[in-house]
């Protein structure tokens, strides 16, 4: 038996799969070889002319070893391929895997052919994917989307419906009221920040959520007939489109969520699954700190807004137009130096919000859109009275925020025990390139160099989802951005047997 075992533990994963319906005995055997190896995150990238032959030999290198996936993510450079590397890693995988494929500006992973960890930015990729999957024991993972509001009134709605089906999709396999982390993907032009905001006030400050917003993505979740748990009939839509076997993506969905759940009982000699999350932020705020004074949202379509703000120094009765608040902004970078002068601007708005029994005080960031008579930006949800200040990219900033992600990471430790980190999830900014950090994949080599051996797989972005779980011992300093503008998302994912 010990010799069986050893030549299961080999095979790919096509073979490992028909081993384990031969027999009960059979299937005993590679259950526990699977869970000896422990938890496993695979990820190929493959170039080629062709997507299907790109598809084929990532999918060939993902299942070059013993897997039994429980979710995988695709991703893919171009929209044309993006049905095609769906179909295909769905009819490898088998209906009741969950399954994301979306269209990201650059991504990376371990290299089909040189098998070293490789980037592949956006200007290189011809037809190009990376796909990730995962073997997870002892957890749960579901695909739950984000219905998109045709009317801005039934945004809150939509949102509750969301947040609760992540809570009974929870309740349904878990003793936990709340997940052990969460990926998301949204549509690039969804304001998605209300919805990341209730998210963060209705969820456990322990559960970690990463992600993008990608140009589109396509979905198919796993096993679809659960039941159990109050739903309302929006819900029961929800999930009613959510059982297709395919479901468009932005044109009926503003973002898709795969949500991993501890199980009520897990098998016989499982330890537990652990997500860590650090971010590098690259942005270095600039100037003086300002209180809006007038506030003008302008409808661009279904829940998709801009702001215009006046403002005033903090101190100062004067009311700022655009134009000032700009001139303020150039007069403060030619103090730092002029290189800033021409790099995207963004806002960080400070926003205190009183509840019927609590004050909530949130952060968010928001790129500057229009500076010239007018200073309007991106999304909504700033009021009168909200304190901001100026951010601009900086590299200096980057890389010293980087060193302190990778010191959060490591060493890994759970109750006084070293754990294993067996994979990790890069959700980087397509503005962190070579120019910008002054190396090419410079995001992802750190990572490698940090944790050498341990399989990763990266994706850009242009907006980059980051929930941090809150430490009581070391709380943040100020509350967190959950969206964030040239920032490097690194999730790492760690076992405790």
């Amino acid at each position: 038996m010990i010799l069986l075992e050893a030549v299961l533990s080999v095979l790919p994963a096509a073979d490992f799969a028909r081993a384990s319906c031969v027999s009960r005995s059979w299937r005993r055997l590679c259950d526990r070889a699977l869970h000896r190896r422990g938890p496993r995150l695979v990820s190929y990238v493959s170039v080629k002319p062709n997507i299907q032959d790109a598809v084929l030999e990532a999918i060939d290198g993902v299942f070059s070893e013993p897997m039994r996936p429980h979710f995988a993510i695709a991703c893919v450079d171009g929209t044309d391929g993006l049905e095609v590397a769906h179909g295909l890693v769905r009819a490898k995988l088998g209906g009741n895997v969950p399954l994301i494929t979306c269209k990201n500006l650059g991504f990376t992973g371990c290299d089909s052919v040189s098998k070293q960890v490789k980037e592949i930015p956006y200007v290189e990729v011809g037809h190009g994917i990376l796909l990730i999957v995962g073997f997870l024991p002892g957890l749960n993972v579901d695909v739950i989307p984000l219905l998109k509001a045709k009317k801005e009134a039934l945004r809150e709605t939509v949102v509750d419906s969301f947040i609760n089906e992540i809570k009974s999709c929870t309740g349904l396999v878990s003793d936990h009221a709340f997940p052990t982390g969460v990926i998301m993907f949204s549509d690039i032009n969804a304001d998605i920040r209300f919805m990341l905001e209730q998210m963060d006030q209705s969820l456990n400050g322990g559960t970690p959520i990463a992600g993008g917003k990608t140009e589109c993505f396509i979905f198919s979740n796993g096993d679809g007939s659960r039941s159990g748990g109050s739903v309302s009939l929006l819900s029961l839509e929800q999930r009613r489109l959510r059982n297709r076997r395919q479901a468009n993506q932005s044109d009926a969905f503003d973002a898709v969520a795969l949500v991993f759940a501890k199980h009520r009982i897990r098998p016989h000699g499982v330890g537990e699954i652990h997500f860590n999350l650090a971010l590098s932020s690259g942005l270095l705020p600039i100037g003086s700190m300002y209180k809006a004074s007038s506030v003008r949202v302008f409808n661009n379509g279904p829940c998709r807004c801009t702001t215009r703000l006046t403002a005033r120094r903090e101190g100062s009765s004067l009311e700022l137009d655009g134009e000032r608040l700009m001139l303020d902004f150039v007069n403060f970078v030619n103090e730092v130096g002029s290189a800033h002068l021409n790099a995207d601007i963004y806002i960080g708005v400070t926003k205190e919000r009183k509840q019927l029994t609590r004050s909530d005080t949130s952060f968010a960031i928001h790129e500057v859109i229009c500076n010239d008579e007018h200073l309007d930006v991106d999304g909504q949800g700033i009021h009168t009275g909200d304190a901001f200040c100026f951010y601009t990219p900086d590299s200096e900033t980057a890389l010293t925020s980087r060193s302190e992600a990778f010191e959060k990471l490591g060493p890994l430790e759970h109750h006084g025990t070293n754990i294993q980190a067996f994979g990790g999830l890069i959700f980087g900014c397509c503005g962190r390139d070579r120019y910008f950090l002054g190396e090419a994949a410079s995001d992802c080599m750190a990572f490698v160099e940090k944790f050498p051996g341990v399989p990763v797989g990266g994706m850009l972005f242009c907006g980059e989802i980051a929930r941090h779980p809150v430490d009581g011992e070391n709380p943040p300093r100020r509350p967190q951005s959950l969206l964030n503008n040239y920032t490097t998302v690194y999730l790492l994912m760690s076992y405790a047997p």
